[in-house]
């Protein structure tokens, strides 16, 4: 009766165990709910849903690069960002993002210089004191990389810009939903109608150059 015993607590156990491991008696497929992977699927699944960010302004920067007298180029950056950005990872055609730059905070380490870009030759910051972005759409290129199209405003000018999107990432940190990503693009100055320095027979290789490269790097904090 013992060994009975013994071998009905065995079969016992076997069923408990391929139960767990999913599996009837019959090959039969059972569904056990394992609630803390739940839980994990479910902060995965919120952290993707679409979220408003707000610019960072301390880890967040726009960086340029122009051709000097056509033998180097010259960089710089604006110091002063501000916007939100409507991010829908699971959806990135859905995204949306409105960025403005303070034109002053102009800063290519010499306050001269600096001066002369922020009056009216260059920036006209008195008159235009805002840089902005607005997107108008967003598509997946390949893996990770976005193509960014939208209206770029400066210098009481509008122009349509497409921009590289990629490194886009979320995470929460120390309790914040944090995201960020990096654009890239260009633009020719003398569409803004900034030409000072500009050699129309030879735009890039005059004094200063009509391209302007740029890199956005953008830190936001969900509302």
């Amino acid at each position: 009766m013992k060994y009975k015993a013994s071998i009905i607590t065995s079969a016992a156990a076997l069923i408990a165990l391929t139960g767990l491991a999913g599996f009837g008696l019959r090959g039969e497929t059972v569904y056990a709910v394992d609630e803390s992977t739940q839980r994990v699927e479910s902060t995965s699944e919120s952290a993707l849903r679409s979220k408003t960010y707000e610019v960072d302004p301390t880890h967040s920067g726009v960086f340029f690069k122009i051709r000097h007298r056509g033998v180097t180029n010259f960089y710089g950056r604006y110091n002063e960002i501000a916007g939100t950005i409507e991010l829908d990872k699971l959806h990135m055609d859905r995204s949306s993002m409105n960025i403005t730059v303070q034109t002053k905070s102009v800063d290519t380490g010499n306050r001269t210089r600096d001066g002369h870009i922020r009056g009216a030759d260059f920036f006209n910051t008195r008159q235009y004191p805002e840089a902005n972005f607005v997107s108008t759409s967003i598509e997946e290129k390949s893996d990770g990389v976005y193509t960014l199209s939208g209206d770029f405003t400066m210098h009481g000018k509008t122009v349509p810009i497409t921009a590289e999107l990629f490194d886009v990432a979320t995470m929460n940190a120390n309790g914040m939903d944090l995201m960020g990503f990096e654009a890239r693009f260009s633009i020719k100055r003398s569409e803004f109608d900034i030409t000072k320095h500009l050699d129309v027979k030879d735009p890039e290789g005059g004094s200063l150059g009509d391209t302007v490269e740029l890199i956005v790097t953008v830190e936001g904090v969900a509302k």
